[in-house]
């Protein structure tokens, strides 16, 4: 599904500019237009819209993400379709860098800085892990770090991109009603 600026998703989101695109799908910036909140789309590739293997993967990123209330996941606040039938999710809109980005610029990171980064990402995936959630997915394209308006200090981390991770017994089995 290729979105351009202006396109309307389900009468309420507005495409506003493309952030990315990765394998299976590209992130566009967008807004609410109802509530004036910045989102972020990701939506699902043209071949891979019609694989029921790549939907439910996307699915199932969608429910993963949307299942854990934490502030170290990134949440998906809405699961749609495009006119065309193609998958979309809603999340909140992050600017920042990857954790991938912050290693390809400095390489070293000092021990105070991996400590507040790995501290965080523990703390994320502990609450996935109780929501019965494991992310199989972890490396350093899928951890965000929230910029601190020019601060040299870490920011919120973020755990993205549920995409292959895998629902066990839940800890709390309300978690994934």
């Amino acid at each position: 599904m290729a979105l351009k600026r202006g396109d309307i998703l389900e009468g309420k989101y507005e495409i506003v500019g493309q952030l990315g695109a990765g394998a299976m799908g590209v992130v566009y910036a967008g807004l609410h237009k109802k509530l004036g909140k910045k989102v972020a789309i990701k939506t699902i590739l043209g071949q891979m819209a019609t694989s029921a293997d790549s939907v439910a993967r996307f699915e199932r990123e969608a429910r993963a993400a949307g299942a854990i209330d934490h502030p170290n996941i990134v949440k998906v606040f809405d699961l749609g379709k495009a006119p065309d039938g193609a998958l979309f999710m809603v999340m909140e809109l992050l600017t920042g860098k990857t954790l991938g980005d912050l290693l390809d610029e400095r390489e070293v990171l000092g021990p105070d800085e991996a400590v507040a980064i790995v501290g965080q990402m523990l703390s994320g995936l502990s609450a996935a892990h109780r929501a019965g959630i494991v992310h199989r997915d972890l490396k350093p394209a899928n951890v965000f770090i929230v910029d601190l308006s020019g601060s040299e200090e870490i920011g919120l981390v973020k755990i993205l991109d549920f995409g292959i991770s895998k629902v066990v017994e839940a800890a709390d089995p309300t978690l994934l009603a």
